[in-house]
């Protein structure tokens, strides 16, 4: 037997019913026949749904064509347990169904941070990067999680920058081939990355405020001198690649997207003494020029 301590009924629908109890909100769309346990629409936007048990929450604001999901755990002291509960999952922290507000750009708070420079996500354009979406290091995918966040981050602080991951060549990473992008000024097909992400961006009106670009010219065990010393002409081409494929698939809408460099080193994992050597430090300084 669980106690029931609220119920809710559609007046225009009254088969549409919300249940809540110790264990949560359920919902049950014939009558009272069958629950679902943890499901709550928002009164004022049905396309807006929240779905939680005691490990995840996803959030829909389309009515369940795209979800948000993340897993959870207790923002609570240890061993505290019952009613008004929070949880925390990877910046929401939930308090009720429709009180709950991205923490970590929470401004008012108590302690401010006033972080204003924001990457959705790192390299998961590569596999080297966990990605638990499916299908994984999908552009796609990751295009639809960014206008989330990037909704959801403006509504707390419209100030925020927001910038999404890139990376040069349109054929780079083509880890799927659906959907393919046309290029509107070669009439190319492509599959890559960057341009996948960009038109599906421009389709969806959503513009990031600045690019992500990672640069690691070398591979770890396969340092030299040289061939780090001459890396640092290929800013140029990166940056001008970049530019045009964001000209391209945004037009002039795209003329204030910022190119941002977030991480750049000789290599990008296992450093070896060439990492810490005077030939590095030189290269960085030729980065700088």
């Amino acid at each position: 037997m669980v106690r029931v301590s609220a119920i809710g009924i559609d007046p225009t629908h009254p088969q549409l019913m919300l249940v809540s109890t110790r264990r949560g909100i359920s919902r049950s769309s014939d009558g009272g026949g069958d629950y679902i346990s943890g499901f709550g629409i928002n009164p004022a936007d049905p396309d807006h749904v929240i779905v939680t048990d005691w490990m995840q929450c996803c959030i829909t604001r389309d009515r369940g064509q795209t979800w948000m999901t993340a897993h959870t755990r207790s923002a609570e002291p240890p061993g505290r347990r019952g009613k008004g509960m929070r949880w925390i999952n990877t910046g929401l922290v939930v308090t009720t169904v429709w009180n709950y507000y991205l923490d970590f750009l929470r401004i008012s708070r108590a302690a401010p941070v006033g972080f204003k420079y924001w990457e959705i996500g790192n390299g998961v354009y590569g596999s080297w990067e966990t990605d638990s979406n499916s299908p994984p290091h999908d552009p796609y995918t990751y295009t639809l999680r960014a206008r989330d966040y990037i909704s959801l981050i403006k509504g707390v602080d419209p100030t925020v920058k927001t910038g999404v991951v890139v990376t040069p060549g349109e054929d780079a990473y083509s880890n799927y081939t659906n959907p393919p992008v046309v290029n509107p000024r070669t009439q190319q097909t492509h599959n890559g990355w960057t341009p996948v992400l960009l038109a599906t961006l421009a389709s969806l009106g959503v513009t990031p405020d600045f690019a992500i670009h990672h640069r690691y010219p070398e591979g770890p065990g396969a340092e030299t001198d040289a061939g780090l010393l001459a890396s640092s002409t290929g800013w140029a081409s990166d940056a001008a690649n970049l530019r045009q494929q964001i000209t391209d698939y945004f037009g002039p809408g795209g003329t204030n997207i910022e190119l941002v460099c977030t991480e750049n080193n000789s290599v990008s994992s296992n450093p070896g003494k060439q990492s810490t050597s005077l030939v590095n430090g030189l290269f960085m300084a030729d980065n700088l020029v």
